[in-house]
């Protein structure tokens, strides 16, 4: 009986990986349903949520050792939707919005999304160049800086905005270094200083709106800061975080 119970309870920790995919896969359909009502605010959330689901999928899969080739490619599937598809329709319908041409905000959309499927069958065919680094911004964090623009509107009303999208889309599936978790959680705590001070400023200064954009700002711009400021200044990084 024992031996029973040890059996089921391994296979239920085996499905919890895939049931968080599956619960990212949700989200995302249902934020895309939500904005034909307008409801920009709970999609921009279901999306972040989506974005949660993915850290604990893969989270729960490495710490249980179970990665398979199907939670590989489910994971991918619920990306595309949640991270690729819904935060592309949310700046549409928000361009849209702002008196952006149809044909502009369109672009915009498609730019994104297509992008967003190079980023996530790139990451899937390959391997990391660098340990604890990303090539090209992850496609969650390009959804973040996406959805947190929309608590912001101030940016979504103009029409740089369409550029400001396909920027990132760009940013995707270039070659700059982006760090992961890993290797942020290395970065030493004096180092945080500044970028906190920053988003101190522009929150006092511009609203609680105006500090999950800056934060997506500041990661997006890290990767061609990185590169601007030249091979030394990356060895001093890669040193310091190990």
């Amino acid at each position: 009986m024992v031996q029973s119970e040890d059996a089921m309870a391994r296979r239920l920790l085996r499905l919890a990986p895939n049931s968080m995919s599956l619960g990212s896969l949700v989200v995302g359909v249902v934020a895309i349903i939500l904005l034909d009502s307008q409801d920009f605010l709970v999609a921009g959330l279901l999306i972040w949520l989506g974005s949660a689901l993915d850290v604990l999928d893969g989270g729960l899969a490495g710490k249980l050792n179970i990665r398979t080739a199907f939670g590989k490619q489910l994971d991918n599937l619920a990306d595309v939707v949640t991270f690729g598809v819904a935060p592309a329709l949310l700046a549409h319908h928000l361009l849209l919005l702002g008196g952006v041409p149809l044909p502009i905000a369109a672009a915009a959309a498609l730019v994104y999304s297509v992008c967003g499927a190079l980023r996530l069958a790139r990451f899937a065919a390959g391997s990391a160049k660098r340990p604890g680094w990303f090539e090209g911004i992850p496609i969650p964090a390009a959804a973040m800086f996406i959805v947190s623009a929309g608590f912001w509107q101030q940016w979504l009303m103009a029409w740089g905005w369409a550029p400001v999208v396909m920027l990132v889309a760009f940013l995707m599936v270039s070659p700059f270094g982006y760090p992961k978790h890993s290797t942020l959680r290395q970065v030493p705590a004096a180092a945080w200083l500044l970028p906190a001070g920053l988003l101190a400023v522009c929150g006092a200064a511009l609203g609680w709106q105006a500090l999950p954009f800056g934060v997506a700002v500041m990661y997006a711009a890290s990767g061609p800061l990185l590169l601007l400021l030249g091979a030394p200044a990356r060895r001093k990084l890669l040193h310091m975080v190990g």
